[in-house]
């Protein structure tokens, strides 16, 4: 395959000012409806997750009586110092205010989170210093029996 046509679109893109990217990064939060499971990483995950993040993301199921449940994947890096840097932290609700179910930090996966209703609220923060891969969550309808 000739290259030569194919490397002057990329140019003309460049210097049009359009970005030439492979993948587009997943949004850092945003409100995901459980119905159909799916995943929440931090951005960058599995390379080192940037600086300065402050990602929020609202799960939510679609039926009022239904539980949210998450499970962690093992590879978890977040920067240690007793989780006042970099965090997640995963609430029983939909916003900061609602009762705390972790916060964690380290390398060590927390265990699996089920929420006690139809909501849950986890926030990702990471400071200026200290980076690491960062976490990747499986989330979806809790099913009992």
């Amino acid at each position: 395959m000739d290259m030569f046509p194919l490397t002057w679109v990329f140019l003309a893109l460049y210097f049009s000012g359009h970005e030439v990217r492979s993948q587009q990064d997943p949004p850092c939060g945003g409100r995901l409806n459980s119905k159909d499971a799916g995943y929440i990483t931090s951005p960058g995950y599995p390379q080192d997750y940037p600086s300065h993040q402050n990602c929020e993301w609202i799960v939510y199921a679609p039926e009022p009586n239904q539980k949210i449940v998450l499970n962690f994947n093992p590879h978890f890096e977040i920067e240690k110092h007793d989780c006042k840097y970099d965090f997640i932290e995963i609430r029983d609700g939909d916003s900061e205010s609602a009762d705390l179910l972790g916060k964690h930090c380290g390398n060590i996966a927390p265990p699996t989170i089920i929420s006690s209703g139809s909501v849950l609220y986890i926030k990702f923060t990471s400071d200026y210093a200290r980076q690491g891969a960062g976490f990747s969550l499986r989330y979806e309808i809790f099913k009992t029996g």
